[in-house]
């Protein structure tokens, strides 16, 4: 004889907007509506405040690893805001995450953090090679897309993760001097 299980995922959306504001799970489909007598999500309490949103239940699975997968997946998928989505969560979920084709799952919330700029590359890397492909009008113009750049960043502008040429390039035009040509 097999229990039958309950565990569920949820999500609440806005209906004026249909955007999908909170997802979550539980054992029981009962933990779905337990946020309106108080919730942990500060972003969520607003929403429920307001009266505006409905609750949708998927399941149940099998297991609460079922569960949790879903949940981490579909946070993962509406993590960005996008038309269909605004999500008030502040945990990922636990679980495997969607990401690009190609890139390792310790990656997967890569996309989420603000980009890195050229020196805190340089900074974390000990030095790096970035490499542009030039744009049609550098080509035009014979110019490359980036250029070695001879100054380097000292060591407390390292440390203190200031800006500057600490990879050793730079955009072609930034008025870096450029090296001699060397001969090999």
């Amino acid at each position: 004889m097999t229990d039958r299980s309950d565990h569920c995922v949820y999500l609440y959306r806005a209906p004026t907007t249909q955007k999908i504001v909170y997802v979550g799970r539980g054992a029981t489909p009962g933990r779905a509506v337990q946020h309106t007598g108080g919730s942990h999500n500060p972003g969520l309490s607003a929403i429920i405040d307001t009266g505006d949103y409905s609750v949708e239940l998927a399941g149940p699975y099998l297991t609460p690893e079922a569960a949790a997968a879903v949940e981490a997946a579909l946070i993962s998928a509406l993590r960005l805001p996008t038309s269909q989505a605004a999500l008030t969560n502040a945990a990922h979920g636990d679980g495997p995450r969607f990401r690009p084709f190609g890139v390792p799952s310790d990656y997967s919330d890569r996309l989420l953090l603000p980009p890195l700029t050229v020196a805190e590359i340089g900074v974390m890397t000990g030095g790096a090679l970035i490499v542009g492909t030039a744009s049609a009008e550098s080509s035009r113009r014979g110019g490359p897309a980036w250029t070695r750049c001879t100054r380097r960043m000292t060591s407390s502008q390292r440390t203190s993760g200031g800006t500057g040429c600490c990879s050793g390039w730079s955009r072609a035009g930034s008025r870096t001097r450029r090296p001699a040509p060397r001969s090999f």
